[in-house]
């Protein structure tokens, strides 16, 4: 196996390829990007700021995850359109990683209904041109569909395979399990792929894809571990006498990501909130007893508050329609600067 870096494409996430596999869209500094194979400058297509997968038809359409709606653009460029938004009549808070069907017109898509306990998943069928969805599996936070005619899909860290009529939408027969050791990652999603030519890649392994919080000195050379490895989602701020850091983590039992505290220097982790779905940034206040951190109660992300020494329950700051993500306290900790898609 030979790999090489696309020149450009430095701190690219969810790449996923063109019909012809000649082109490769990414996104970056919030913007979904465009870099041919072979290499080449990346040009950007659209804006996309909270991005959860993407899917790219041979008519030249891109329909792309902005959390947490679907969106319509062309691949040439321009501006993009919601294709779809999720209802919580219709079980779902979020939609993320579409898939376009063979026909081009039709895809999947996975959907989450937040609320206080586990997340609920469910993979639904869009079309373009159309804003009707129909809801293909249950209990699946991810599918794929593989030729001749088959849905994959995951149930805890089982891969599955289920005959899908792909013109009607329908699963047939019964689900087989392919593997039962799938690796999980963010929000305990495995990653898994099927080319046209009938080859499966997956991600397999015991427990989970866990980072680790590391220190390092300004030279960017590691000096050691600032706590123990966890699934963590990548948001955290260090305590204002810096003994401690708030981390946002995924109970893989749950999906649910929330909030911690890890005592670096003891390497000891205490959970502070439970179920909450915790997102986006996470900022200290500045004399250590609170956190502010983004929460999903509804279909948009609002702003709580929590005691560091987690008694008691946590308290709404701010509400909005649109979604919001606690970024820094100031030093008199009378103001939150924060960052909404309301504008």
């Amino acid at each position: 196996v030979v790999s090489r870096q696309l020149e450009g494409t430095e701190g690219g996430v969810q790449p996923f390829w063109s019909p012809d596999s000649r082109t490769i869209a990414f996104f970056s500094e919030g913007s979904m990007k465009r870099v041919e194979a072979s290499g080449g400058p990346p040009r950007e297509i659209c804006a996309a700021t909270n991005p959860e997968g993407g899917t790219w038809n041979s008519a030249g359409d891109i329909v792309f995850s902005d959390w947490p709606v679907l969106r319509r653009v062309s691949a040439a460029g321009g501006q993009s359109t919601v294709i779809n938004a999720p209802d919580n009549s219709q079980g779902a808070s979020d939609f993320f990683f579409p898939q376009f069907l063979p026909d081009g017109r039709r895809f999947l898509f996975s959907a989450r209904q937040f609320g206080e306990g586990a997340a609920t998943y469910g993979v639904f069928l869009g079309m373009l041109n159309s804003g009707d969805i129909k809801r293909i599996v249950d209990g699946s936070p991810i599918a794929v569909y593989a030729e001749p005619g088959y849905l994959l899909f995951q149930r805890g860290n089982t891969l599955f395979a289920q005959s899908f009529d792909a013109e009607k939408g329908i699963l047939t027969g019964e689900a087989v399990a392919v593997e039962g050791n799938l690796l999980g990652g963010r929000f305990g999603i495995s990653s898994f792929a099927a080319s046209r030519n009938g080859i499966l890649v997956h991600r397999s392994g015991k427990g989970s894809a866990n980072s680790e919080l590391v220190w390092v000195d300004r030279n960017g050379k590691q000096l050691g571990l600032a706590g123990p490895p966890g699934t963590y989602e990548g948001c955290f701020d260090l305590s204002p006498d810096g003994t401690r850091i708030a981390v946002v983590q995924t109970d893989l039992a749950s999906a649910v990501a929330d909030l911690w505290v890890i005592e670096w220097q003891r390497n000891i982790s205490t959970r502070l909130t439970f179920n909450k779905f915790v997102g986006g940034d996470v900022a200290w206040s500045p004399d250590g007893l609170r956190i502010a951190y983004g929460g999903v109660r509804r279909a948009a992300c609002d702003i709580y508050e929590k005691s560091t020494d987690g008694i008691g329950e946590e308290t709404l700051i701010l509400d909005s329609p649109k979604n919001q993500w606690a970024e820094h306290w100031s030093g008199d900790g009378k103001y939150l600067a924060y960052v909404s898609d309301e504008t």
